[in-house]
């Protein structure tokens, strides 16, 4: 909408609830007992509280997502290597809302994007620190880094600290232990594993 990805929550997913109009009726009727029409009220009021609840619910997650897209806007041009650094605690400071509630409503829910369904967690990125000083979302770290084991020559496939060594010319200035971390988060084989004769 004018440049700006909206947070729309899929109603499918919400259950219908309503209070049946006999279930009602119940109260008008003369013929049913003070303690049945005590009974009724009680089970309307939890129905009523239980759809708020749920209504609340449904607002909480569209306001933590929107969230989420205004600060990722890059990504939905991008992709995930256009992801910028972002915590749970940043939304909630946002939002309003304590850090563990932001991290238990984006708990198993998903988003459709232009890049495919993806899980709302996915959107946190990790901050790493180029050579520039500029901090850039762990993913952008990741994503070239498969970017160099796809473009190598499958005979003589880089090591970890040659891996080091490119990222490090690209101002990602990091460790070999740390391209060995990154490399098994990604299921990236080792140097020997990759060669093919």
């Amino acid at each position: 909408e004018n440049g700006r990805w909206i947070a729309v929550v899929d109603e499918r997913s919400l259950p219908g609830i309503r209070i049946s109009e006999k279930f009602k009726s119940l109260l008008e009727d003369s013929t049913q007992s003070d303690e049945t029409k005590k009974y009724v009220k009680e089970r309307i009021a939890s129905a009523v509280a239980f759809r708020e609840a749920v209504e609340k619910r449904r607002e909480t997650i569209r306001q933590i997502s929107q969230e989420i897209f205004d600060r990722q806007q890059p990504f939905f041009d991008k992709g995930l290597a256009a992801l910028s650094p972002l915590t749970e605690v940043d939304v909630a400071k946002a939002v309003g809302l304590h850090p563990a509630t932001v991290s238990r409503t984006v708990r198993d829910k998903y988003a459709e994007t232009p890049f495919g369904t993806m899980e709302l967690r996915k959107f946190f990125a990790t901050a790493v620190k180029t050579a520039s000083g500029e901090e850039v979302s762990q993913q952008s770290l990741l994503e070239k880094l498969s970017e160099i084991v796809d473009d190598e020559d499958v005979s003589e496939p880089y090591s970890d600290e040659k891996i080091a060594a490119i990222l490090s010319s690209a101002g990602f200035p990091i460790k070999r232990r740390t391209v060995a971390k990154y490399r098994d988060k990604l299921g990236i084989p080792g140097a020997s594993q990759r060669r093919v004769r």
